[in-house]
């Protein structure tokens, strides 16, 4: 299945991705480059002074760089658009709920939907955000989701059950994941 996040959000997490390692790397070798005259044989004084003139500051440009780089992946990886596996997993175990629910022939007695239309509208608008790279609605995914709900409900009463019983605790596993980083 084809990534369904749109190419701009696969970009700027590709590029910052990228960016955040180059800064690790860039306050790694600054700190090996910083310190190598200690490594060289001199008296315990000239050491000191060497680190001292060169080795403090470099080894807090090299810290801040990696800081830096933790930050800027912590910070990007905290939305969904940085967490584009999440994303598609989700998406993924969604759209397999939509196809079951688009097979013709479903009985929506005391259930509140009316037919599949409005159940499938009802899971695009949810899809939908989680596309755009942004956060689901974990509220209404829930509530579909949880054990006893109105989808349950249509699965068994359609004999699809076994697979909505795999699939479900899929996407509560995602609705965690999201829930962790809010």
């Amino acid at each position: 299945m084809p990534n369904p996040l749109p190419t701009g959000v696969r970009v700027r997490h590709n590029i910052l991705s990228t960016i955040s390692l180059l800064l690790m790397l860039a306050g790694m070798i600054w700190l090996m480059l910083a310190t190598a005259p200690l490594r060289e044989r001199k008296s315990a004084e000239e050491r000191h002074h060497i680190f001292l003139r060169n080795g403090v500051s470099a080894t807090a440009a090299g810290l801040a760089m990696a800081f830096l780089s933790l930050y800027l992946r912590i910070r990007f990886y905290r939305t969904p658009a940085g967490r584009p596996f999440l994303c598609t997993k989700l998406v993924m175990q969604l759209s397999t709920i939509r196809d079951f629910v688009s097979r013709a022939g479903h009985n929506f007695a005391g259930l509140p939907w009316r037919n599949a239309d409005e159940l499938l509208a009802e899971l695009d608008a949810l899809i939908a955000p989680v596309t755009a790279g942004e956060r689901p609605n974990r509220a209404r995914l829930d509530e579909l989701f949880r054990y006893g709900s109105d989808l349950r409900r249509l699965a068994e009463q359609n004999g699809w059950d076994p697979c909505y019983l795999e699939l479900a605790p899929r996407v509560r596993f995602c609705l965690r994941q999201f829930r962790r980083e809010a």
